[in-house]
């Protein structure tokens, strides 16, 4: 909000409910942690939730318990703020119709389940105190993630940009915060799967 918080507009509590779509991409050790790399997303018309997750080396699904880790480090069991879609670091909360946004300070991401149904239940806070959740279950679309050569070109920067540099990326983003249609278009960039295009049916 205006005077509020570079990393937050929200004014109350939030929860996102109605999810029609959700899934999760995987980039493996892309960044060189020593973990594997999920872009956790999932969302409705008007809302999304997209969370950078971070689980052990050899796992095929982004199931357990992950907290904010505001050092990025890039640990098992810690999440980012946000998701790097390759424009920058996008926040973990969007709304489409008022371009709200937030950066959670603290909180966890807990996925669990197999197959064709999974459970996720998001409590995270900003740091204004405001809470957002969401508890979804139901079918989650699991895809290899696709780097084209100029998101691989940022790989390296990804890599060595830590704490400042991110914080530094956000504030710089923050009043053009991805309207829906470009971030669709940076995942389908990123990614090998559109979810525009690919709804997850529940």
């Amino acid at each position: 909000g205006e005077g509020g918080s570079e990393n937050t507009t929200l004014t109350s509590d939030v929860t996102v409910s109605g999810i029609t779509y959700a899934g999760a991409s995987y980039y493996g050790n892309d960044l060189d942690t020593g973990t594997n790399d999920w872009i956790f997303y999932m969302g409705n018309d008007n809302e999304e939730l997209c969370f950078e997750l971070f689980t052990a080396l050899g796992t095929t699904t982004p199931v357990g318990t992950f907290s904010i880790d505001p050092d990025y480090s890039g640990a098992v069991g810690t999440a980012w703020d946000g998701c790097d879609l390759g424009i920058g670091l996008s926040p973990a909360y969007y709304n489409f119709i008022s371009d709200d946004y937030a950066f959670p300070s603290s909180g966890t991401i807990t996925i669990s389940g197999s197959g064709s149904s999974y459970t996720v239940v998001v409590n995270v806070v900003d740091e204004l105190g405001n809470k957002i959740s969401c508890n979804y279950t139901g079918a989650l679309e699991i895809e290899e993630g696709q780097f084209e050569e100029a998101v691989a070109a940022a790989a390296p920067l990804r890599k060595t940009c830590g704490k400042a540099c991110r914080a530094n990326v956000k504030t710089q983003s923050r009043k053009a915060q991805t309207p829906r249609d470009f971030r669709i278009f940076a995942r389908q960039r990123k990614h090998s799967v559109c979810i525009g295009q690919k709804l997850v049916e529940n």
